[in-house]
């Protein structure tokens, strides 16, 4: 099916979508399907941007591995189910008893629950409601994003919106256990081509943490 983009619509096949992301050789630059990212939305030195076998994106690589990503999936979290009996418009429709009555969770609901949940999977620190808050609007202008450069353009990226929630996020975790494990790891010599590349940058403090 035709997807409408900026530049008019594009059509994906997934036999050829499937095998160019299974090729290890693939190429990769500094690209969203057609257009150029912005670099309030997404850092340069991303994992995403470098090439499969390159210095950068296997020193990328290990170093998340070696920092406990590997397995962040198998480790047990504040079950979902505790949060959501902490939702209000939840407390509600269960205290009506006419669920199928009321609306379906909005976005804003679902990423109240899921956000702390996805957080303390990755930095293994635990998010206070006031935390959530602030990353909330991520979730309405962040997805926009893809747009890239062309969507900030005609006004449907927001930089300001998406660079407070990923202050916010940064803030929260620079702090964390996993960002102090990677911090250690990155002195280490096998980690030195990514080192000097996220120093290079001009989001370093960022980058490193």
């Amino acid at each position: 099916e035709p997807v409408p983009f900026i530049d008019g619509p594009m059509r994906f096949h997934y036999k050829e979508v499937a095998s160019v992301q299974a090729d290890p050789k693939q190429m990769r630059v500094w690209s969203l399907a057609s257009t150029t990212p912005t670099e309030e939305c997404h850092a340069r030195t991303l994992p995403l941007f470098f090439s499969s076998g390159t210095p950068e994106h296997t020193q990328w690589r290990m170093l998340l591995d070696a920092a406990g990503f590997a397995d962040m999936h198998t480790k047990e979290l504040t079950s979902a189910s505790s949060l959501l009996d902490a939702a209000w418009l939840e407390k509600l429709r269960r205290a009506i008893g006419l669920k199928s009555m009321l609306p379906a969770p909005t976005e804003v609901e679902v990423a109240r629950i899921v956000i702390p949940l996805v957080f303390e999977g990755i930095w293994g620190k635990k998010m206070e409601s006031s935390d959530v808050y602030k990353v909330l609007p991520y979730v309405e202008f962040g997805k926009m994003c893809i747009l890239g450069k062309r969507g900030k353009n005609i006004g449907v990226v927001q930089p300001i919106a998406v660079g407070a929630s990923k202050s916010a996020a940064i803030a929260f975790a620079r702090d964390s256990p996993t960002a102090e494990k990677l911090a250690k790891l990155i002195q280490e010599p096998r980690f030195s081509v990514l080192k000097t590349l996220l120093e290079t940058t001009e989001q370093t403090d960022e980058s490193l943490q």
